[in-house]
Parts: structure tokens; sequence; C-alpha cells
């Protein structure tokens, strides 16, 4: 989990974006793969009806990616207090450079961008592998493309919303969604003081609602769920990880 603050939130949005551009096409030797979550995460993209709960979508997608051995870890990301919601002016000249780049996959959306081919629109594509076996055929691996991190990783904004012409609350934090995408989950939280509540968000006061929904982004109870996983994952996977690093 990545959880980003102010100017750091820009950072951890880029964070994400590199090291999902260096990681996504990586798997090792997969026993049985399913990719049916991916699918559904491209048909609640195409069909907005379907996508009842994204941030559910994304994380089976993100579990089966690594049920599928893929090396990705950050199941969430977390941003708070963020200049993104001002994106639009401070990462390109005009909307439509920023809209480009978005389209071109530089800025990675969330839903991600997709690409019609043939009756579908995709934001996956399909590679060959080899079990290991010199004898059998080589399997078809699907995977999301270079511009998805935000297929299998999901983006809570937490913000105060700025009152008073910025002059209470917090001015440089805000919503995300209108320049990242719709799957975003945008939180706008109750400020704890009448002031300037940008250094707030994990303070305690009177009010703890701004704590909660921390916590509640942070999910602070994944552990069981991590170790459930673990446990489905074949030892071989482990082991062969392990040896492909040097360690």
């Amino acid at each position: 989990m990545i959880l980003g603050h102010s100017l750091g939130s820009v950072i951890a949005y880029d964070v994400v974006n590199y090291a999902w551009i260096r990681h996504y096409t990586s798997h090792l030797r997969p026993g049985r793969t399913s990719f049916k979550e991916l699918v559904a995460v491209e048909r609640a993209i195409a069909d907005p009806a379907m996508a009842a709960d994204p941030q559910d979508l994304q994380h089976q997608a993100w579990l089966q990616t690594r049920r599928n051995t893929q090396p990705w870890l950050v199941t969430d990301l977390v941003t708070v207090g963020s200049p993104l919601t001002y994106a639009g002016f401070l990462m390109a000249t005009s909307r439509a450079e920023f809209r480009a780049a978005q389209l071109d996959r530089v800025l990675p959306m969330c839903p991600p961008v997709t690409s019609a081919d043939g009756r579908f629109q995709r934001c996956t594509f399909e590679r060959s592998y080899t079990t290991g076996d010199a004898r059998a055929k080589p399997r078809t691996f699907v995977q999301f493309d270079h511009g998805a991190p935000f297929a299998a990783t999901r983006w809570t904004n937490l913000y105060f919303r700025a009152r008073w012409a910025g002059l209470s609350s917090d001015l440089v934090g805000g919503p995300v969604t209108g320049e990242f995408g719709d799957w975003v989950r945008d939180v706008e939280l109750i400020s704890p003081i009448r002031g300037f509540s940008h250094t707030w968000c994990w303070r305690p006061a009177t009010s703890r609602t701004h704590l909660d929904a921390l916590h509640d982004a942070l999910v602070m109870d994944a552990g069981r769920e991590l170790m459930r996983l673990a446990a489905e994952m074949p030892a071989f996977q482990v082991a062969e990880r392990v040896l492909s690093s040097g360690e």
C-alpha cells in the first residue's frame, strides 16, 4: 500500500506508474491460471452499469494477478490532501495536452484507458510462455497493459474541502475523479478545526471521523486475507522467485 500526502501524493502516483511499467510483464511459471477477474474489469469499463463496486473488481483482479505469479504488490494508492485535484493545470500546458497524455497512457487513469479489439474494449493483451517442459506446447498468458496499474490497484483520495475562498479547511487538496476517472474513491472529510486543516489528516482532535476514514482507506484489517492468499500460492512459485532473484 502506498500513501502520499500533499506533494507526496503526486510522487506516490508517479511511483505506482513507473513501478507498474517495470513489472507489469513479469510472471513466473503459472500452474493453473485464471483471467476472468481481468476480463471483468474490462467489461465494467466498457459498461459502467456492471461496475457497481469498482474497488472490489480491482481487488479481485489484484488477487488473481498474484495467483498468476505476477509480482505486483500494490493493492492500494491512498492520496491525502492531494494537489492532483489540479492535475490538468499542473501536469500539462493545456487540457487538451493533459487529456492526450492520458489517452496515450502516459498518465494512467482509474479506470484505465481501453482500446478496441474487434467487438471488445481491452486493457489486456496475450503473450505466450513455456512451462519448462520441452515437450509441452507454449501456453498463453493474459495480462494488463502498460497503462493499466489501476486495473489491479484501488485508489482512494481523502480531502478536506476548501471553504471561505480557501481561508478555512484545505485549499491544496480536493477531489480527483474529474481529473483521473470515476473509479477513484473520493472521500470528503469533515475538518476537525476551523482554520487551515491541510496537515490535520492524521492528527487527533475532538472529532475522529477523519481518522476513521484514513483507517478504512488503509485497509488496516487486511492481514487475514493476505495470509489466505499466501496459502494459495504453490511452493514452487516462491522457490523460483527466490532463485531468479539470486538470493
